[in-house]
């Protein structure tokens, strides 16, 4: 094994189709897209509940 540098923060895995964390970097990027996507949720939800529809 090659030894790690500290600019990579994703490897691939052997089949090559997903990408793995690696580094606190790479798990901070994960956590901070989840956080958008449910952020993202709650919003839409909040805003279908409150807001008139224009259908």
């Amino acid at each position: 094994m090659s030894r790690r540098r500290d600019d990579i923060w994703f490897v691939r895995s052997n089949g090559g189709q997903r990408a793995y964390p690696v580094t606190a970097e790479g798990w901070r990027a994960v956590w901070v897209f989840v956080a958008g996507i449910v952020a993202s949720g709650i919003m839409g939800a909040v805003l279908a509940q409150t807001m008139e529809t224009w259908l």
